[in-house]
């Protein structure tokens, strides 16, 4: 049976996601306090007891031409280890097709977790549209007439610096003021840090995570070419020298470099603006 996950279920979730994620119990209860819903979460339940879940958060599809499309983010799809392999995502992810086109949201999108997930989700119907470069960025030890500032990224901003990011293509995926300040206390919840960054005449920002294997991943950044060296000479008085700086950077996918990404599912019958690459659409996690 799948349904709607209510508040009473919470932590049936909590135990299906501490046992696919890893969740600390402190993250967990960040999350389902900043962005659970009983209209956000599809659970799938065995003898009255959830075994996999699958969340949808919303967002928006922008155009160059002023058409706004609303879209669905698939997050956290997860079945725990003794009912995989019987189909429960599939049908999780069939209903979720229903209930989406059923409220008029005009396509679905998500990135796999594994490179083998992408066979996965096309068998589902979906389409890899987004592909992303990952690089190393070294510091400078060049002397700079630039000085680059940085303070703590506070949403209002990160709102207006992603739109003035993104926004110049011909589409640009747009999240809530709400959705980008879970994604900066889930940043600085787990580690991490999230700045704007200013010099006298350019501005910018970005969202670095430190990982286990001595990198820290910039998932999700803009800044002018030059200013990059500058950055990361900030995040070493953070994090350290003795880290590697690995920076997303978004591609097209004729690009020789490019690596799929993201994927989508339309459900409209109205073409949606998907020639080339769509920027970064997912909540700097991914």
């Amino acid at each position: 049976m799948i349904r709607l996950a209510t508040y009473h279920d919470i932590p049936a979730l909590k135990h299906i996601r501490k046992i696919c994620f890893g969740e600390s119990e402190a993250y967990s209860a960040f999350y389902f306090a900043t962005r659970f819903t009983e209209n956000n979460t599809l659970t799938y339940l065995e003898q009255d007891s959830p075994v996999a879940s699958l969340t949808l958060l919303d967002a928006e599809l922008l155009t160059a031409d002023g058409h706004v499309f609303p879209v669905a983010y698939v997050y956290s799809v997860a079945t725990l280890p003794n009912w995989r392999g019987r189909g429960i995502a599939a049908a999780l992810s069939k209903y979720a097709d229903d209930y989406l086109q059923a409220r008029g949201v005009a396509a679905s999108l998500l990135v796999p977790a594994s490179a083998p997930l992408f066979d996965y989700y096309a068998k589902l119907g979906y389409e890899t549209k987004f592909f992303v470069e990952k690089y190393e960025a070294a510091c400078t030890d060049k002397e700079s007439d630039t000085v680059l500032q940085a303070s703590e990224l506070e949403v209002g901003d990160y709102f207006r610096l992603r739109k003035e990011a993104y926004s110049g293509g011909g589409y640009y995926v747009q999240w809530s003021t709400d959705a980008l300040d879970f994604a900066l206390q889930d940043c600085r919840l787990t580690g991490g840090l999230a700045y704007r960054l200013h010099t006298a005449a350019r501005e910018g920002f970005l969202l670095a995570y430190p990982m286990s294997d001595n990198t820290v991943i910039v998932k999700e950044s803009w800044l002018d070419g030059d200013l990059y060296p500058l950055a990361v000479r900030l995040l070493q008085q953070k994090f350290g020298t003795h880290r590697k700086y690995i920076f997303y950077a978004m591609q097209r996918p004729e690009t020789v470099t490019a690596q799929p990404f993201g994927m989508i599912k339309c459900y409209t019958g109205k073409a949606l603006p998907l020639q080339g690459n769509i920027p970064y659409f997912g909540l700097a996690k991914d």
